[in-house]
């Protein structure tokens, strides 16, 4: 299923299918194209907050923008690909057998920087938005604990100990099936 139409169906498809407080949009990178600086260190996918921060250091948020390459594994050098991500989604992938391809991968990363939007929109809610950022750092920022877990585990340490990604994790593993049979069909 490799139809250059994939993704801008992907993104619609998602789009359409949650309802968010605030405006969203997509901005997508094709293969070929400059990649930015945000889409190699965030690992291909980000979801941007716009907006300002009030007097009282509150973030005032008017916009979610999503920045995502359509191929996540090509921004990604071999080792953060497979301790980054791979492991996160192969087993949820062989679980529903869907075979882990680019187009899976970008529909997963799609999905997951969502559920950051998701997320947020929750703390907004519960009028604690201005928690959000302290949360979203790494609980543990030690190079030396990630090289462990890499090394003991073969994975990154970040999705277990930040309860942020652990939900957009979550969020995109929640809803993959249902939009993906909708791509597919």
């Amino acid at each position: 299923m490799c139809d250059d139409d994939f993704y801008t169906k992907a993104i619609n498809t998602a789009l359409d299918a949650f309802h968010f407080t605030l405006p969203m949009s997509v901005r997508l990178t094709r293969i070929g194209e400059r990649v930015p600086t945000t889409l190699i260190e965030q690992g291909g996918a980000f979801c941007d907050f716009r907006g300002d921060i009030s007097l009282d250091g509150t973030p005032e948020v008017v916009e979610y923008v999503i920045l995502i390459h359509e191929d996540i594994r090509s921004v990604n050098e071999p080792i953060e690909f497979e301790t980054g991500i791979r492991y996160r989604i192969q087993d949820f992938f062989d679980s529903i057998e869907v075979e882990f391809t680019k187009e899976s991968l970008f529909l997963f990363s799609l999905l997951h920087e969502l559920g950051h939007a998701v997320v947020y929109e929750k703390f907004r809610r519960g009028g604690t938005e201005d928690k959000y950022p302290i949360l979203i750092k790494p609980v543990l920022s030690s190079e030396d604990i990630n090289s462990k877990w890499i090394d003991k585990n073969g994975i990154k340490y970040y999705q277990y100990l930040n309860i942020i990604e652990a939900q957009s994790d979550i969020f995109a593993l929640t809803n993959f099936n249902k939009i993906w049979k909708i791509l597919i069909r």
